[in-house]
């Protein structure tokens, strides 16, 4: 367990340092997975606290991301991946 945590917390530090391949993975997959299991999850609680719970942590999600998004630096690379789309690195800061 302890060093599953450890390349994961790697694995998120590692774009603040260097430029890195942008993957639809990370910038889309992800967010709307974890957006679809929260609506999925308040399906089984209904309570004023869920609903609460749960825009406070949509407007902290949101402020976090405008915060990292802020300081990006993208690097264009000139070439072209194989479906004919141009190949961007991005560095987080």
């Amino acid at each position: 367990m302890t060093i599953f945590v450890i390349l994961l917390i790697y694995k998120f530090i590692k774009g603040t340092f260097e430029y890195e391949k942008v993957t639809r993975f990370e910038l889309i997959i992800i967010p709307v997975y974890s957006a679809i299991m929260m609506v999925l999850s308040l399906e089984n609680v209904r309570s004023l606290t869920a609903a609460g719970l749960t825009i406070i942590l949509l407007i902290l999600g949101a402020s976090i991301g405008f915060l990292q998004a802020s300081k990006t630096q993208i690097k264009d690379t000139n070439k072209l991946d194989s479906h004919q789309r141009p190949i961007l690195k991005v560095k987080r800061n």
